[in-house]
């Protein structure tokens, strides 16, 4: 997200057109940040859809692994699964995909794009394997090492896509991907390291029974995350687009130094403690501090954002201000329901997610 926010904050790139000598300078405009920000959010949908349900499988199912080794073979066999998912399911889909959108008039959507989708997909959703596995071994310090190392990396590509060599919205999306690709190759690279190369059928019909309602679920959160921008784009106000985006990441950022931090050891922490005897009451307590510290960080983001604004972004995005307050008060209630979805991961009862995403999407959509 930080990556993303400071794109703006490099404010020009050159296009050229006809060879070298047809070069002009553009600045970064609200449409481009818009643009930029819905093709993000599409391919993390993609990624949802096909890996999230795994990713929350694991961890739920890391704490009823009794040993050791039953562990790291866990481990293993959903590293690979993402792998196996991705060659075998996603690449066809999007390939039939591509191929059908040239009578729709999508032809920029060829197969060699395809390709890199699910090179993106792929090893970000084993990137994202990695942080639950540290997330599961209470290791805060190596998350938060990963993370920043993340982070960085983008920054750079960022800067030298953008600044040094100006491939503008080409350039910001190469580097989103290239830090997925190194990401993700250094996370397999470690994860089947430590547990080896190994795979259980019996696991992975497990993780499989567990994350299948998330596919369905993924399709109408992502309905309900953008159903202002699609009707954005739809109507023709692409300009506003970018405001919208913008003020999203500066009212989510805010919120994500304090929800970051609970979110990644929320689940961890209740899974570990349900079992016992007191552990109803101990997440409930947990669950009410969580609460009212997010309002107080909403109501900060919204005092502060003009600044925040004025700092990240040129002048002409300075009425994105206005739109955080609305956007913090949004984000406090999706916090409140990723927190509350701790009751579906214990019971295991994941049938429910589509059905309460799904009525939301409906009433999303009409209003």
């Amino acid at each position: 997200m930080v990556g993303e926010i400071t794109v703006p904050f490099f404010g020009e790139y050159w296009f050229c057109s006809g060879g070298s000598r047809h070069c002009r300078r553009v600045l970064w405009s609200d449409h481009l940040y818009g643009v930029l920000d819905t093709i993000l959010r599409f391919v993390t949908m993609c990624m949802s859809v096909v890996f999230l349900g795994m990713r929350q499988a694991y961890q739920r199912l890391y704490f009823e692994m009794q040993t050791a080794p039953n562990n790291r073979t866990l481990t293993s066999t959903v590293v690979l699964a993402n792998f196996a998912v991705a060659i075998l399911f996603l690449f066809p889909l999007l390939t039939v995909a591509s191929l059908a959108g040239r009578n729709f008039g999508a032809g920029e959507f060829t197969v060699l794009r395809s390709s890199a989708l699910v090179l993106w997909v792929a090893f970000e959703a084993t990137y994202m394997v990695g942080l639950s596995h540290l997330q599961v071994r209470m290791r805060s310090r190596l998350f938060v090492i990963a993370q920043s190392s993340r982070l960085l990396l983008l920054i750079s590509l960022n800067l030298t896509l953008l600044r040094v060599f100006h491939l503008g919205l080409n350039g910001a999306l190469i580097g989103n991907f290239a830090a997925s690709v190194l990401s993700g190759l250094f996370t397999a690279a470690v994860l089947l390291r430590a547990a080896g190369i190994q795979v259980s059928t019996k696991y992975f019909k497990e993780v499989a029974t567990f994350g299948l309602p998330y596919i369905p679920t993924v399709v109408f959160v992502y309905v309900i995350g953008n159903a202002d921008r699609l009707a954005l784009i739809h109507f023709g106000a692409v300009a506003s687009l970018g405001l919208l985006a913008l003020a999203a990441k500066i009212g989510e950022l805010a919120l994500m130094l304090f929800a970051g931090p609970v979110d990644n050891v929320w689940s961890p922490y209740a899974l570990s403690v349900f079992t016992d005897a007191d552990g109803p009451k101990k997440i409930g307590v947990m669950y009410t501090k969580f609460v009212a510290v997010y309002v107080f960080m909403a109501l900060g983001a919204s005092l502060a954002a003009p600044i925040g604004v004025s700092l990240l972004a040129k002048t002409e995005y300075a009425f994105a201000a206005r739109l955080v307050p609305i956007v913090a008060i949004a984000w406090v209630f999706n916090v409140l329901t990723t927190l509350s979805d701790i009751g579906i991961l214990i019971s295991k009862k994941t049938w429910m997610k589509p059905l309460a995403t799904g009525l939301v999407s409906v009433i999303r959509v009409i209003f």
